[in-house]
């Protein structure tokens, strides 16, 4: 079925129920809050289908390439973190796809399948089998925190020296008077990025043309994601204080037992008071007392191997209509 046939709400709730019961995906961005977001950001004009088999859901979207054919994606499908095929079982979620792909009457010329599991890649390059054409690529790479003990057992699985200076940063901040704000799950999601933005318009991210709240379209991206997160209470932000100004910010939602963050920034210049180290500590704090126990760091990069203790890697499956 298409996704209008559902109200915004109902939707909502049946992929994060979905997400949360899928082994081995990134279950936030599985989700709605980020999925849909896309849509209404980054992926604007593609179609949403969705369908469901008792507590197993494919959802992707099908729009005409810019200048090109039309295509099937996950719902974001710019980093590929989301995969489209939901439930507990992979291989009911693989027939469920594969019976949606050939039911789309529309001539479609490939289906781009982000944010699978191993497990889901496998079988549904199998499912493919006799019906359509079906490659398996490398996704991406997501860096994954245990926080279930709180900062104290986080901290101690932390190398010594990583540690030492941990604490001489924390001292340094609180002798100099920075304080941490704890946003409440509903807070203004507008003014959450707003205050983020000018931080980083200070930080070493813009000096180096990096920085993500920068563009347009994927300030737009965050706008939405947190606009639904903080309607359902799962917006997460801390910012550091100083003279009345923020100097450093990260933010992020929860769904379930796991922390998905999404940027984190310090004003250049305050390095000797650790100020991402900090926010990120006094965050996970927060989140150890909800009960959260694992942070998703996003994409792997080399300064998240500091904070990460696994990795979650995901697969692409490629599939087309095999006119052989």
């Amino acid at each position: 079925m298409d996704a209008p046939t559902l109200d915004a709400a109902a939707l909502g709730l049946l992929l994060d129920r979905a997400a949360m019961e899928t082994p081995g995906v990134s279950t936030y961005c599985s989700a709605a809050d980020w999925g849909l977001g896309a849509q209404l950001s980054l992926h604007r004009g593609r179609q949403v289908v969705l369908s469901r088999d008792q507590e197993h859901v494919f959802v992707v979207s099908v729009g005409q390439e810019e200048g090109g054919p039309l295509t099937i994606r996950s719902l974001e499908s710019d980093w590929g973190f989301g995969s489209p095929l939901l439930g507990r079982d992979p291989d009911v979620a693989a027939q469920l796809a594969v019976a949606t792909l050939g039911a789309i009457a529309a001539p479609w010329k490939i289906a781009v399948l982000t944010g699978l599991s191993p497990e889901q890649a496998t079988a549904l390059l199998r499912q493919c089998k006799g019906r359509f054409r079906a490659v398996r690529r490398d996704g991406i790479v997501s860096a994954v925190a245990r926080i279930d003990g709180g900062a104290e057992g986080y901290l101690a699985r932390r190398a010594p020296k990583w540690r030492i200076n941990s604490r001489r940063e924390e001292r340094r901040a609180a002798q100099a008077g920075y304080e941490f704000e704890v946003m409440p799950g509903d807070a203004d999601s507008d003014q959450v990025l707003a205050r983020a933005h000018a931080v980083e318009a200070r930080s070493w991210k813009t000096a180096a043309g990096a920085g993500m709240l920068a563009s347009e379209s994927f300030r737009e991206f965050y706008r939405q994601v947190l606009s639904r997160a903080a309607s359902s209470g799962r917006l997460r932000a801390v910012f550091a204080v100083h003279g009345g100004e923020d100097r450093a910010f990260v933010f992020g939602a929860r769904l379930g037992t796991t922390y998905r963050g999404f940027q984190l920034g310090y004003e250049v210049g305050l390095e000797r008071y650790g100020l991402g180290n900090q926010v990120q500590r006094v965050l996970i704090e927060s989140l150890a007392a909800e009960g959260v126990e694992h942070y998703d760091l996003g994409m792997d990069m080399a300064y998240k191997r500091r904070w990460a203790e696994s990795l979650l890697r995901l697969d692409n499956v490629l599939v087309a209509p095999d006119t052989r």
